[in-house]
């Protein structure tokens, strides 16, 4: 959530590339946000 509220691109981009095991629906949620992460950054 940091790396949100301080438009942290590097971040944001290694926290979205990272491997964790998430559920189904979180892995929708996040394929959705890589989608479109240049907007959110500009959103916060």
């Amino acid at each position: 959530m940091t790396a949100i509220q301080n438009k942290d691109e590097k971040q944001i981009i290694h926290l979205l590339n990272s491997k964790q095991t998430v559920s189904k629906q979180m892995h929708q949620t996040l394929l959705t946000f890589k989608h479109n992460y240049t907007g959110v950054l500009y959103i916060f």
